[in-house]
Formats: C-alpha cells, structure tokens, sequence
C-alpha cells in the first residue's frame, strides 16, 4: 500500500555557497556535450559537401585540404566522389560522435571512418 508522508527535502542556501561546485571535464566528457561528428580531409583537395538529415535542411560546408572539421551537425553527408568530373555520392547515416575522413585513390574521392 502506498504511503503518503509529509516529509519535504529541503535545501539550506548557506551550505550550498560552501560547495565547491567547479569541476573541469574530461575530452570524454566533452564530447558528450559537443554533438557533431568530425572530418578529416586526407584527399589532397579542398572538399565541399552538404550536411543533412530529416530535421536538417542540407548546408554547404567546404574543408580546406589537410584540414579537420569538428562538430558537423546532420546524419548524413552528399559529397563528390570524383576529383575531375562530378559524381554525387551520399554517406551512409553517420554517428554525431564519429570520426570521419576524406581520402583520395586516382581520380575517386573516398569517404569513411568510424562511428563513435
């Protein structure tokens, strides 16, 4: 049977100012808050792409050769996959904490990584 008390929990503000509540986060922690997977461009060329999903309407995003994007937002990415010529290529659904790379082979451009 379910027993009803008049029992509160009560907070006194004097004690609280003497805690101290600071604490600096781990990376692992971090990245718990800072949603968005990463893109490392390894294709010797500067890469532009869009970011998408259901609830995201596609943004153009341009990643300079050499360089690593943090914090993409969407679930997936369109992007093309040839160096000379245009051929549109779409990402499987990525993980918003995975690690991800552009990579080049001849004239492909390559897409991969690892979900986190």
């Amino acid at each position: 049977m379910l027993q009803v008390t008049g029992k509160t929990n009560s907070v006194n503000a004097y004690n609280v100012a003497d805690l101290d509540l600071s604490h600096e986060l781990s990376d692992y922690e971090t990245s718990s808050i800072i949603a968005g997977f990463s893109i490392d461009n390894q294709s010797k060329t500067d890469q532009r792409f869009f970011t998408f999903s259901d609830s995201l309407d596609p943004t153009e995003q341009t990643l300079k050769k050499g360089k690593k994007g943090d914090d993409y937002d969407g679930d997936y990415i369109l992007f093309d996959s040839l160096k000379n010529g245009y051929k549109p290529a779409l990402s499987g659904k990525l993980k918003s904490s995975g690690k991800y790379k552009f990579s080049r082979k001849g004239n492909d451009i390559l897409f991969g990584g690892i979900g986190g």
